[in-house]
């Protein structure tokens, strides 16, 4: 699927039937995307997402399996966990997980699932140190809905809660749009130069006609001596759910710009719950923090086991 789109991207040439302008409504299909993108923060969800992330680094090729749950309740209250579980030597399973919690005035994080490993994110002294760790970083629990429009980046880079979704972005003074038209799938495509003079970007989004026109197919192209090559691609499977439109499952790639650099793709299937079902659910004062919502996934990720001090 990646191989056939970049193709009609980057080398297809346009067709009498690709021509009619579309820019004015792909204006309507950002704002559409926005309004979807504000129900849904306003509801409260939470998810739960399960994948695999395959690196491809020279001739060495390294799978990891991949979990991210993440709670919204409100602006005050949210918790981003992340997980990854790779074989020992022995053959056995060992997840890793990172978690940041807000919770009205507190911001909390947990370098492991021991609770005693708590560390007061709020902090200035812990702010400082988070930007030579980059801990969040390593967090990088993916948004699905705030963050397609974007960038690549925006996989790997916590975000706060309240920042923008894209929408924003793409309609500002920092970006042209300079195409909009229909493909002969009759979806809707539109391609957006950024103002970046160290390194010229493109970003084309496809809007699927069978998914009410949210994005399927978002390509990031960047210009590198002469040559425009692809960033990264993310397309998008929806599931749409009383009002509400849900990213059900993404694929995120990353491709090296040069010689050397790895690709990265990450396939994720993702679980949403809305409303009653996650609100009031938080509890800053629980040994794990993930613990109210195992149940509610039906989720079968390890749990933190109690820290139990070494004898003196």
């Amino acid at each position: 699927m990646i191989t056939t789109f970049l193709a009609i991207l980057l080398s297809a040439p346009l067709t009498d039937g690709d021509q009619p302008d579309q820019t004015g409504r792909v204006i309507d299909l950002i704002a559409d995307y926005q309004v979807n993108h504000d129900k849904v923060f306003k509801k409260g969800f939470a998810f739960f997402g399960k994948g695999v992330e395959v690196r491809e680094s020279g001739n060495s090729t390294y799978v990891t399996d991949r979990m991210y749950l993440c709670v919204y309740e409100g602006p005050r209250r949210r918790l981003d966990a992340s997980g990854t579980a790779t074989a020992n030597n022995t053959g056995r399973y060992i997840e890793r997980w990172l978690q940041f919690l807000e919770y009205d005035d507190k911001k909390l994080f947990r370098p492991s699932m021991r609770s005693d490993k708590t560390e007061d994110a709020s902090t200035d002294k812990w702010v400082k140190e988070e930007e030579e760790k980059k801990s969040l970083h390593f967090l990088a629990v993916p948004q699905p809905l705030k963050n397609l429009l974007i960038t690549y980046g925006g996989l790997t880079i916590w975000s706060p809660p309240n920042a923008p979704c894209g929408t924003e972005y793409l309609l500002s003074n920092k970006v042209e749009m300079i195409e909009g038209k229909n493909t002969k799938d009759r979806n809707i495509e539109a391609s957006f130069k950024h103002f970046e003079p160290n390194l010229p970007t493109v970003t084309t989004i496809q809007f699927g006609k069978n998914d009410n026109y949210l994005p399927i197919d978002v390509l990031h192209k960047v210009k590198i001596k002469g040559q425009w090559i692809a960033f990264s691609l993310a397309e998008i499977n929806w599931e749409h759910r009383s009002g509400y439109s849900l990213p059900a499952a993404v694929v995120y790639t990353q491709f090296g710009l040069n010689k050397g650099a790895s690709k990265v793709q990450i396939d994720v299937v993702f679980d949403w719950k809305l409303g009653e079902q996650v609100t009031r659910q938080l509890n800053h004062r629980l040994d794990d923090w993930r613990e109210p919502f195992k149940e509610l996934f039906d989720a079968d990720w390890q749990d933190s086991k109690p820290f139990v001090a070494s004898p003196k």
